[in-house]
């Protein structure tokens, strides 16, 4: 858990980005099943928030399949002083801000899908875990728009993230979904990797 730990350190970000160039992700780049929960909105005007987002291939790939309103946010300063003007030349329609996932500025409502893919993992490893993690889904969830999605990937199961997820509090529908990624990269002659599995926690927002 100490070497762990590090994830949770904003420290530990701003080094990694000062010296970092073009994209990395985290856990896997893009998956059929994120994009069949985006296919069930029925449109490419959706307003898309993708939280803690490094530089990660994840709003380049929405750009590529037609999304329009994406929003990308991170607590690196690093990010922005290194990497920002290389994405936004790169991708000038994703608008780029520098927030914190734990008091997010935007109105209530604001956005149709928030996504979240190692965030909450990497505070839960850092200094006041529990409550930053709280914090965070709080804030996600209250820009969620009504009938909008709140996707969580994690390395960890049900059993492992319960504590953190199942809170009456957050009043939404929540289901979790095993995810398999496959090293589909591989070419002949090349040793195949073993299948990873993740996990999508999906918070759905009803009227009320």
């Amino acid at each position: 858990m100490q070497a762990l730990r590090k994830y949770g350190d904003p420290e530990y970000w701003n080094k990694r980005y000062s010296t970092a160039s073009g994209t990395f992700d985290w856990y896997f780049e893009y998956h059929p099943f994120i994009a069949q929960i985006l296919d069930g909105f029925n449109s490419k005007e959706i307003s898309i928030l993708d939280v803690g987002c490094g530089n990660s291939k994840f709003s380049e790939i929405l750009v590529s399949k037609g999304y329009k309103k994406i929003t990308c946010i991170d607590y690196s300063k690093a990010f922005f002083e290194h990497l920002f003007q290389e994405f936004h030349e790169r991708l000038p329609s994703v608008h780029y801000m520098y927030m914190d996932a734990r008091m997010l500025s935007f109105p209530e409502a604001s956005f149709d899908v928030v996504f979240d893919k190692g965030l909450l993992d990497s505070a839960l490893t850092g200094e006041l875990s529990y409550v930053n993690a709280k914090q965070i889904i709080k804030s996600c969830l209250r820009v969620l728009k009504p009938f909008g999605k709140y996707i969580i990937i994690s390395h960890s199961d049900m059993e492992t993230r319960k504590e953190h997820f199942l809170d009456p509090s957050f009043d939404c529908e929540l289901r979790c979904e095993s995810i398999v990624v496959t090293d589909n990269d591989c070419h002949e002659g090349e040793e195949r990797l073993p299948d990873l599995t993740f996990y999508a926690y999906i918070f759905s927002k009803h009227l009320h």
